[in-house]
């Protein structure tokens, strides 16, 4: 009997021993997702997965970058060549991972052609701002004075200002977009009134604003149906800016801190700590989905006390800091990297911001862009600046010392800025950068 123990466990022990050892796993259960990159930088989303907490290397065409311990993260990388294939590689702390490939965007031009135009003549007439709907149809809006204002024509019709002037490929044309005398009575009459904002949705339709009302045009259509603010007479404010997703869904913003948004049938308020407050004079609202998060967030400019406040969808406001200057238009394509401009421009990258230093000294109204290689900043003394992806250039229009833009707008093609020329008589001003 004891003979027979002895064998089994000898057995057990021989084909024990035989047995394959363990070997170490050849795959990191990590995920790498390029959520966007520009022409020197990318963004990646890293899922961690069961790797987290375990330290993590970053590779970038087998040339390490950085470390970090794994976990659900955002990683951002600069400093890179535009135009170029990349192959970027995560590691776990056993050097097993995973990775993936991108190519950065390629720069732009900045070889513009540039024309200028100006419009009035008979007072202080200003263009506050432009949208371009195509190449062959641009909208730039404000207030326009000729001779002929305020006189009679030979028919006997009372001149009143226009409000608008517009392209349609070949020409510029001075129009009036008219809304109601008073908006609660509609047979009361129209005006003329000086026009403040232009803004175009995705789908082309757009939208112009003047004082409590708006006109809404869809795509394609010169015609336009009017809305106006639906609160008392004690609770309606001035349409400063206007940005949303469609024109049944748009948030605008104006004097006392107000925010207020539209759904296609009727306004509700947004209340925030600037309510009510005389000095929050809200200048403007840029609204974009990040893309990491897929929520949307909204930025907002209140020039009286230097600040611009950061709002996520629940309405709830961040005060951003910096450095106490003076900043106005805001822009960004994924909500990763957003532009601020003011006196110079400032680039945020995870709410750190990095001043543009070839752009200081001067001050900048507004900013807009159709992706990180393409955008547009126009301001006072005429100043221009665009960005091609890699670097700013600076265009100063005319002497520098007598115009000043206000709104500005750009496509693959044209860059466009508006505002006005002072002189005896001021003039609503036009300036189109044709690339080259």
């Amino acid at each position: 009997m004891k003979k027979l123990i002895l064998i089994i466990l000898l057995s057990f022990f021989f084909f024990s021993c035989k047995e394959e050892p363990t070997k170490p796993p050849t795959e990191a259960n990590l995920t790498l997702e390029v959520l966007d990159k520009s022409c020197t930088e990318v963004w990646i989303d890293v899922k961690a997965n069961d790797q987290a907490n375990k330290l993590g290397s970053v590779y970038l065409n087998d040339e390490y970058r950085t470390q970090l311990y794994l976990k659900d993260t955002l990683v951002y990388l600069d400093e890179l060549l535009p135009n170029k294939t990349y192959t970027i590689k995560l590691t776990n702390q056993d050097g097993i991972g995973t990775q993936t490939e991108f190519t950065t965007m390629d720069t732009t031009s900045h070889n513009f052609t540039w024309e200028t135009f100006e419009f009035g003549g008979g007072s202080s007439s200003i263009l506050s701002d432009v949208a371009i709907i195509n190449e062959n149809d641009i909208w730039a809006v404000g207030e326009i004075f000729t001779e002929d204002t305020h006189t009679y024509d030979s028919n006997g019709v009372w001149q009143q200002p226009y409000n608008a002037v517009h392209w349609d490929g070949n020409e510029w044309e001075l129009k009036r977009i008219f809304f109601y005398i008073d908006p609660d009575q509609p047979n009361a009459g129209k005006i003329s009134s000086e026009c403040i904002s232009v803004f175009k949705f995705e789908n082309g339709d757009y939208i112009i604003t003047s004082n409590v009302q708006a006109a809404v045009f869809r795509n394609g259509s010169d015609q336009y149906k009017l809305i106006h603010e639906s609160f008392s007479w004690e609770e309606r404010f001035g349409l400063n800016a206007i940005w949303g997703k469609s024109t049944n869904d748009f948030y605008a913003i104006g004097k006392k801190g107000n925010i207020a948004h539209y759904n296609g049938n009727s306004w509700s308020k947004i209340e925030t700590e600037l309510n009510g407050i005389t000095d929050n004079n809200i200048s403007h609202i840029f609204g974009v989905e990040n893309i990491l998060t897929k929520e949307y967030e909204y930025y907002l400019s209140v020039p009286p006390t230097n600040t611009v406040y950061y709002m996520t969808s629940i309405y709830s406001l961040q005060k951003l800091e910096l450095n106490n200057k003076f900043f106005r238009g805001i822009w960004s394509k994924n909500g990763l990297s957003v532009y601020i401009a003011g006196y110079g421009i400032v680039k945020g990258i995870n709410k750190e911001w990095i001043e543009q230093s070839e752009l200081n000294n001067k001050f900048y109204i507004e900013i807009i862009g159709t992706g990180e290689n393409n955008i547009v900043a126009a301001g006072l003394n005429g100043n221009v600046a665009v960005y091609n992806g890699k670097r700013w250039k600076n265009f100063k229009i005319g002497d520098g010392t007598n115009i000043n833009f206000f709104g500005a707008a750009i496509t693959e093609n044209i860059a466009i800025s508006v505002g006005a020329k002072y002189g005896n008589s001021d003039t609503g001003f036009i300036c189109i950068g044709r690339r080259n």
